[in-house]
This record gives C-alpha cells, structure tokens and sequence, in this order.
C-alpha cells in the first residue's frame, strides 16, 4: 500500500512495515539504518529519485543511526547523482553522530561532555557544547511550565520503557501488579517535585552547568534499585536530534530531503516537494488512514498513536481492567505518569520546521484531563492539529489552522470537524 498519493512516478515506497511510516506526510516512517546497510552511493547506475541515506557503521557508538532515517532527491546524470549523494551520506552521518552523542543520558560521549557526564557527575560543574546548552535551557523552560514534560523524569521514563518491552508486559502492568503501580507512582511524584532538583548555568561563556539533586530522590532510586539517568529530554529527544541533524544538512546546502523518526516525528527539508502528512485511526480492521493536510518543504509534524499498528509492534500493549476494559498502552507516557485514553492519535504540524515546536504542542494537546480540553486547546492553536477521540464514532477533529491546509479524502471514511 502506498501512502504518498502524489509524484508516484519519482517517488517508490514499499509496501513493507507500513506502520513505521505513518509520520512523514504519508512517505511516512522509513525502517532505521542499521550499521550494516549497505552505501547507497556504491552500486550501479543512478536515476533521479529519492534515495535512503545510510549512515557509516561507527563501532563506538553503533546504535547512532537506530530510529532515525533520512531520504533524499537527486536528478542529474547518475555519476553527479552519486557524488552528490556521497556529500550527503557524509554530513548526515556526521551530524547524526554528533547529535546522538550530545544527547545520550546514559553513555559517555568520547570527544566532549554530554547529557551523560551531567547525570554521572551531580553536584559538580561540567562544561557543555553551546549547542547543548540551549537545547538543555529550552528543556528546563518547558518543564517549568508543567504541561506533561519534565527534564527530570528520567527514571519514570526508564521504568516505563523497561515495562514496555517486557514479553509479557500486561502481567506487570501497574492495572494487575501493585508493587508496579507503587513504582511508577513514586517515580512520579519525584518528577513532580521540582524544588528536588537544580540545573544552573554557572558560567554562560564557556557554557558550564551544574546539576543538584535531593538526597532524597538518589536515596528513593537505591530503594527502588533503579539505576537510571535524572536528566532525560523523553518525549522530545528525537526532535531535538531531528532539529540539530535538519541545521547541519541546511548549513551544508543539502535541501531536497526530508528526515523521519520511529517516533513520529518528522522534517521537511525546504526544497521538498508538496506531500501530506496523514493521521491514523483504529479500526476493527487495524489502522487506517483517517485524514491528512497538505505539507511542504520546510514544515515539521510530529504524531502520538496510542495504538500498534500489526501484530508483534514492540512497545504497544493492551491490558484489562477488572471490568474488562481494555485500555492502550504506549510510549506516550507524559512525565506526570497519567494514562490519558480521550485520543487514539494526534497529529501536529509547525509550519516553520521545528519538529521540537510541533512535538511539544501535541505533548501539550495530550496533556489535559478531558476531551473537551484538549479540544479547546486545539481550537487556539496557530499550528495545525488534527486528532481522533476515543470514541465509538472516531471523529477526526480538525483545528482552524487544519482546516486551512486539510486535504480529506473520502474514502476514508472519517468526518473532518470544525472545533467549536
């Protein structure tokens, strides 16, 4: 099935692992490089088209290019097409080493301090890259303002990832184990407790921070026996790689692509052609299609399902209430540790390409209690969002902002509704 209703004579998407490409204005999800892709620069005659950038194999940080993907336009003669395409392969993988580095709570990066060496050396100064710095001041913004992200959830998300990829993680769910539900609820409430935690910038020239936690969150960890990292950017990691890894290709000239994650986040490189980002909804017969909105080069979407798209997808669940009900698990989780059920899926757009802006608005859009809420909040959003209640009707909801770009096809079978 393809997903891409338009330049289908340039553009080729497999019918493979469909729902890994849900995001990407219906090119959508591209499966992760892994280190043994082969170049695609290497091999045979080159035509105009979009190719898949393989990042190089680096045996010192090998899961660098897991998740994300990029693809990427060439016409020309086929030997201009491969160099071209070697240029790219060496500023994407680059750019993408350095992202990964930088951003890694846990590892220690080799060529400068990282997220990491704040979380392994608390209470003392570390020296950051600039770019670091704002990313991490960025973060540290939005957790102030409380609206479902947290800079200091890491071992909320730790334990809530753990749980996701267990074989058989419904009987561990906190729904059927106390014990479970006792840990994510403490690990909660010590996110929540801001006053437990400091991030100062000591000295702005050189960009050197120092992270301060309570006692008591490290004595609450030994308890738990939960080694994990304080400092966690979760929902946004990706779109703050995505967004570092989109400047670097931009700096280098490099415009006619687009980058994805498994996450659902992606950009549009400016020079892009016009495509469409598609919501998704569940159905009886699985996920489908519900509505889509025009994209262009230079846009960014990020999209939260809370629903596996086939059988065997790792990190989707579903688990029974005493009265039967069964509700959706997902890595959606915002760092209050609230299972919020009203949508099934959210799609928004920055018409700017910041795939943080976009990811923090749907965080934002998912945050509230109830469906109204989160439909008045859509309703005064400049950014386009589209989501699907958790109905029996599944109406698609569609914000102004929407309205303007949608492009509904019919066949969907889904009513695209003004929010009043």
């Amino acid at each position: 099935m393809s997903l891409f209703d338009r330049d289908l004579d340039e553009i080729e998407v497999s019918d493979k692992h469909v729902p890994l490409r849900i995001a990407l204005f219906a090119l959508a999800f591209i499966l992760a490089v892994t280190a043994f892709a082969f170049a695609v620069t290497g091999l045979g005659h080159k035509d105009a088209g979009y190719y898949t950038i393989a990042a190089e194999p680096n045996d010192a940080s090998p899961l660098y290019a897991s998740g994300v993907s990029l693809r990427y336009y060439c016409d020309g003669e086929s030997e201009s097409i491969k160099a071209i395409l070697r240029e790219v392969e060496q500023v994407y993988g680059s750019a993408l080493l350095e992202s990964y580095r930088t951003l890694n709570a846990v590892a220690l990066s080799p060529t400068q301090d990282n997220l990491a060496a704040l979380n392994q050396n608390i209470g003392k100064p570390v020296s950051v890259s600039p770019a670091l710095c704002a990313v991490l001041l960025d973060a540290l913004e939005k957790t102030e303002e409380d609206r479902g992200f947290n800079l200091f959830a890491g071992p909320l998300y730790a334990e809530w990832t753990a749980l996701l990829y267990l074989e058989h993680p419904d009987e561990f769910d906190p729904l059927n184990d106390p014990d479970e539900a006792e840990r994510l609820e403490r690990l909660a409430a010590l996110a929540a407790d801001h006053s437990l935690y400091s991030l100062r910038v000591l000295d702005e020239e050189s960009c050197t921070l120092q992270l301060d936690v309570d006692e008591r969150v490290l004595q609450t960890l030994e308890e738990l026996e939960l080694d994990a990292p304080i400092l966690d950017l979760n929902l946004l990691h990706d779109a703050y790689e995505l967004r570092m890894v989109a400047q670097k290709l931009s700096d280098a000239g490099f415009a006619s692509g687009y980058l994805s994650a498994d996450s659902g986040l992606s950009i549009a490189l400016p020079a892009l052609r016009e495509g469409e980002y598609r919501l998704y909804a569940l159905t009886a017969e699985g996920a489908v299609p519900a509505a889509a909105a025009i994209a262009r080069g230079g846009t960014a979407a990020s999209q939260f399902h809370a629903f596996a798209f086939e059988e065997g997808d790792e990190a989707f669940y579903t688990v029974a209430d005493a009265q039967g009900q069964l509700h959706l698990r997902h890595p959606y989780l915002l760092a209050d540790g609230q299972y919020r059920e009203k949508l099934l899926s959210s799609l928004v757009l920055d018409l700017g390409g910041d795939a943080v802006a976009a990811c923090y608005e749907n965080i934002r859009l998912n945050s509230f209690e109830t469906l109204r809420e989160s439909r008045d909040y859509a309703a005064s959003m400049s950014r386009p969002a589209l989501c699907t209640a958790a109905s029996a009707d599944r109406i698609v909801y569609c914000n102004a902002a929407a309205s303007a770009i949608s492009a509904a096809d019919s066949d969907y079978g889904f009513e695209l509704e003004e929010i009043t």
